[in-house]
């Protein structure tokens, strides 16, 4: 915890309740329950209104917010909007209060000072919500302008001199020009008769002025920082995040909500209606934010077959993209589509789709070799060989029964070839196990694995197609191990 922290957390709550005590031993403001709890009920409103309908788009078109993050985001700052608007201007409509503002500078106040301890005490992670102590800062300063406001003493008045309405005095203006009657010649301000007739409203400029300077400095560190955080994350993370952002950037325009005029949130009404309709039906990818697809092909050396999976986003790879592929089309004994085990990063569902697909070119006759030797006892002695250009993954053994097995050695010769050594142990009684080695074909690149590059060919304009981070082509052998096995 740093000192300023410590110094924001102490520091505010004194300084108000400091200025409160005094405004209302003056008599300046007076504490009523009315309107006490209207800024509560409208943050609990908005809240679950923004986070709703973020949960609504991960559920409907989750892929959006790759595509298009700012409609997202503006419809979520609009529907917040409306909603305070709706519930803080309706409330000082129907049961007006005098110090609406001041109770709710003082209620966004609190909510400031929770949410900065909260965090500060690192119960969030990273200190997550580190733009909190400007938006605590401005409610501070907001509400610490109202008060002094309130305790300034009133102007002096010269006896005698009445001063008449605006309105009154302009329509004795324009009674006068009508009835042909010349104005007096306008006299000349100095400079400083301006200012010193000028009497500035420290409250408006106070705290208009600084939640607009504060907001707007929210927002570009929104914007600077959405673009660098939402790649790999999911859907559902980055519409929350998004919604609670929202809310950080309207909450602090609570204050004056009940003294907007009608345009100003007919517009937010009619951006929400916009923003929203379009972030639910509209095609989620484009060529700026394509769907990702991961291939990789794994390769029998014993009979020479091939599968290919292609895994993608759910919804689109099954339906929009593997079916137009001719390797597809034509594998009658092997393709399907099913939910994939693992999904892609920043996807919230993937599919992955599998085929006998075009076969890779002829490899090498010892890229992968495989020799057994049994010498003395049950243990046999399992040799598995890699070409220079092929990084083993071991043995495996296929099925439920598991013999017992450890690795020996493993060596690499002069020539770059890797050698590695096993033992398993096996019973007399006659059984045996299927074993599997196999390693991933370092050597072959994608542009010369046909079946990448007829998904690539045949993928929508929209789609990318990527080799597994792990393995693009991968080769495999089988073989029997057992009493009776060659050796």
């Amino acid at each position: 915890m740093h000192p300023s922290d410590i110094a924001l957390l102490i520091g505010g709550p004194l300084l108000a309740s400091v200025l409160l005590f005094e405004a209302n031993r003056e008599q300046k403001i007076h504490l009523e329950r009315r309107g006490l709890f209207r800024f509560p009920t409208a943050l609990l409103l908005s809240t679950i209104a923004c986070l709703g309908t973020g949960i609504l788009y991960a559920k409907v078109n989750p892929y959006v917010i790759y595509s298009y993050p700012n409609a997202v985001f503006f419809s979520l700052f609009a529907l917040g909007f409306i909603v305070l608007y709706a519930v803080l201007a309706g409330a000082a409509r129907y049961r007006p209060t005098p110090h609406q503002t001041t109770s709710v500078l003082g209620e966004l106040f609190l909510v400031w000072w929770i949410i900065l301890a909260i965090d500060v005490q690192g119960i969030l992670f990273t200190r997550a919500l580190f733009y909190v102590p400007f938006l605590y800062l401005s409610a501070l300063i907001g509400l610490a302008a109202m008060l002094l406001q309130a305790m300034r003493p009133p102007p002096p008045h010269l006896p005698g001199v009445i001063r008449l309405p605006e309105e009154i005095r302009e329509a004795i203006s324009e009674h006068v020009q009508h009835h042909g009657h010349h104005d007096p010649p306008k006299k000349r301000w100095n400079p400083k008769e301006i200012i010193r007739s000028w009497n500035l409203d420290l409250r408006r400029v106070t705290i208009i002025g600084v939640t607009i300077i504060t907001q707007l400095g929210f927002f570009i560190v929104l914007m600077v920082m959405k673009n660098k955080w939402i790649r790999y994350q999911q859907p559902l993370d980055i519409l929350l995040v998004d919604a609670t952002s929202a809310l950080f950037l309207v909450l602090p325009f609570a204050t004056f909500m009940h003294k907007l005029h009608w345009p100003i949130p007919s517009f937010f009404s009619l951006v929400f209606i916009g923003t929203f309709f379009f972030s639910l039906f509209i095609f989620p990818f484009t060529n700026r934010a394509p769907a990702f697809l991961e291939f990789s092909q794994r390769l029998s050396l014993d009979n020479g077959t091939n599968v290919v999976r292609l895994t993608g986003p759910k919804g689109y790879t099954e339906y929009d993209i593997v079916p137009h592929l001719p390797s597809f089309k034509t594998s009658e004994d092997l393709h399907f589509c099913k939910a994939a085990p693992m999904g892609l990063a920043g996807q919230p569902a993937s599919s992955t789709c599998v085929w006998h697909g075009l076969p890779p070119p002829e490899p090498p006759v010892d890229l992968l070799n495989i020799a057994q030797y049994h010498l003395f006892g049950p243990a046999i002695t399992v040799v598995v060989s890699y070409a220079p250009g092929c990084t083993g993954y071991g043995l495996e053994f296929q099925g439920s029964s598991q013999p017992k097995w450890e690795g020996i050695s493993r060596s690499e010769e002069t020539s770059g070839r890797v050698v590695e050594t096993f033992k398993v142990w096996v019973s007399k009684n006659g059984v045996s196990y299927t074993a599997k080695a196999s390693c991933v074909w370092n050597a072959l690149k994608a542009s010369k694995v046909p079946a990448f590059i007829e998904a690539e060919s045949f993928s929508p304009r929209w789609a990318r197609v990527r080799g597994d981070a792990q393995a693009l082509v991968i080769a495999e052998r089988m073989t029997e191990i057992g009493p009776s096995s060659d050796v």
